[in-house]
């Protein structure tokens, strides 16, 4: 038998509340900016981890 692998997926968080629940806020000329809905937080700089994909659904 062939172990499964586990899929690995790369998850942006708010960077002050540490949620994964983000939205697009603007983009074009300025750039992608998104705001997060659990703290009303906006801008470009998010931070970026690899999770598990089970963990995805699980926060979400």
């Amino acid at each position: 038998m062939v172990p499964k692998k586990r899929l690995k997926k790369r998850v942006k968080i708010c960077p002050i509340c540490k949620s994964p629940s983000l939205t697009p806020y603007m983009g074009f000329i300025t750039g992608v900016k998104y705001r997060c809905r659990k703290c009303g937080y906006v801008g470009s700089f998010f931070i970026e981890i690899e999770v598990e994909d089970d963990k995805v659904k699980d926060e979400r």
